[in-house]
């Protein structure tokens, strides 16, 4: 695995573009969202034949959201990336699954989970539906471990800490004997949030 500029994802996807001689991932979509790459995660599975090889590029974008497309980069393209040591290659896969949408629900599917939800109390699992439901962003909370720059629901010993990280510090901490309690707490949290509520404006 390597880490790759923006800059690079966009000068390779021009280079592919005009020398064919392999898939230039989605050069448009690359420009429309150029300025809100954080950074670019490149994945190599195998060559093509044209003696190239092959690759996912895992985009992040700083609202959050992440992209994965398929381009093709030259052995000394490739070589000349920064390559990742194991520690940091799991971290970043890991925050790509945490940012990566869920699949939508079915109709059916979420008429039951509105059923269960408002039968009673909540826990971990039907919070977790309901936050998909309402599309909050999946990089905006953290359900069951501490993540930087996220609201979090932790359980220690016990208890449930409803809490905002940042830099190591818990920012407004709530302690709930009650794992319902908690939930209703860190859904409210998050409703709470003007910019988390913009993102999930239907109307928008």
């Amino acid at each position: 695995m390597k880490e790759m500029p923006a800059e690079e994802l966009v000068a390779i996807a021009r280079r592919r573009g005009s020398d064919g001689r392999g898939t230039d991932g989605r050069p448009q979509w690359v420009l429309d969202h150029r300025a809100s790459i954080e950074s670019v995660l490149l994945v190599a599975y195998g060559p093509n034949p044209v003696r190239m090889l092959r690759c996912n590029a895992i985009v992040f974008l700083r609202d959050a959201a992440v992209g994965r497309l398929p381009i093709h980069l030259t052995e000394p393209e490739y070589d000349g990336l920064r390559p990742l040591g194991n520690r940091e290659a799991a971290r970043l896969l890991r925050e790509a699954l945490m940012r990566y949408p869920f699949t939508e629900f079915d109709a059916k599917q979420a008429a039951e989970w509105r059923a269960v939800l408002e039968g009673g109390g909540m826990t971990i699992v039907e919070l977790a539906a309901r936050l998909q439901a309402e599309r909050v962003p999946a990089g905006a909370y953290s359900i069951g471990v501490d993540v930087n720059e996220s609201y979090c629901l932790v359980p220690e010993e016990e208890h449930w800490h409803v809490y905002y990280s940042e830099r190591g510090h818990r920012i407004d901490e709530r302690v709930f004997a009650n794992e319902s309690e908690a939930c209703r707490a860190f859904l409210d949290a998050l409703r709470d949030d003007a910019l988390l509520a913009e993102s999930t404006d239907p109307e928008q």
